[in-house]
């Protein structure tokens, strides 16, 4: 039982009179894995490409909706600031603007 096959001793003699192991490569093996593990590093790097994409497209689309949404606020505020004021409009020609709610009255009241 303590014997070691035959095979065994020719390869460790095959070994001694070589100077180390024959290596016993296996190149389907080896390729598969070569193969295999660039498309997953490539499909890693086309995933992660397209999610910065994505996030990035995210990030500048909530920034547009966020300067829209303040520049048509100001818009409105100084539209009805406008609407609900007097003031001069041009000094040289003598023009004024009054608030919409009086000339809706003025006008109605000169057309009975």
């Amino acid at each position: 039982m303590s014997e070691k096959p035959e095979n065994n001793y020719s390869e460790f003699d095959d070994s001694v009179d070589y100077g180390v192991m024959r290596d016993k490569l296996n190149l389907n093996k080896i390729t598969f894995w070569s193969v295999f593990t660039i498309i997953v590093v490539v499909v890693m790097i086309v995933g992660v490409s397209s999610y910065y994409s994505f996030n990035k497209f995210q990030a500048l689309q909530s920034a547009a909706i966020s300067s829209e949404f303040r520049e048509i606020s100001n818009l409105r505020s100084t539209a009805n600031e406008r609407l609900n004021s007097s003031g001069v409009l041009e000094s040289n020609e003598e023009r004024f603007h009054i608030p919409i709610e009086d000339a809706i009255s003025i006008y109605l009241n000169e057309a009975e």
